[in-house]
């Protein structure tokens, strides 16, 4: 499978897919999770790297447990990160271009219930060229695209410059303010 753009196509590697897959299934979150509890929220994610060459591909960089009980061992060749919203954002590297799915939890204003929502991440740091943020902007419509076939519905589209553009507090506003609750 591919992503074709105006400057030349990236395959995406098998475990792509089941990655997003496994990230992107609904989780029952009990009415009980809040961000005042202590305990940190369950938000399973995995970051995908470009990886330019002959064959340009789009592969797995870091992957967290896709349940709460999951151990922390991995497969893949991929890191295996907790799956918390900080691993997330930590696991962003702060010179490099990153894509990243993560299912992420949120309580509604109006009922109070807790509920679920696929957000795709494009992190592009100032810290990178130029050129490396373009191409990783032109693929990631793409691999949104790709991710929102393969997932639950549409995925929440954030574009982040730095870790001040992923605190969960905006994040949270974000999900909510495209969400329609009645």
């Amino acid at each position: 499978m591919s992503i074709v753009s105006g400057t030349g196509a990236v395959h995406l590697t098998d475990d792509v897919r089941s990655a997003v897959v496994a990230v992107s299934k609904r989780y029952h979150f009990t009415t009980t999770t809040s961000a005042s509890d202590n305990s940190p929220l369950f938000v399973p994610f995995c970051t995908l790297k470009f990886v330019d060459g002959k064959q340009s591909c789009l592969t797995i960089d870091t992957v967290s447990a896709t349940t709460p009980a999951s151990s922390s061992s991995s497969d893949s060749g991929s890191e295996m990160a907790a799956a918390t919203w900080e691993s997330l954002v930590a696991s962003l590297p702060r010179d490099q271009c990153r894509m990243a799915v993560a299912q992420m939890p949120w309580r509604a204003h109006a009922d109070g219930v807790v509920r679920s929502r696929l957000v795709f991440i494009l992190w592009a740091p100032e810290a990178t060229s130029t050129k490396e943020r373009m191409v990783a902007s032109m693929f990631a419509k793409g691999a949104k695209g790709l991710i929102d076939q393969w997932g639950a519905g549409m995925s929440l589209p954030i574009q982040a410059a730095g870790v001040d553009d992923l605190a969960l507090e905006d994040v949270e506003d974000k999900i909510r303010a495209k969400a329609t609750v009645k």
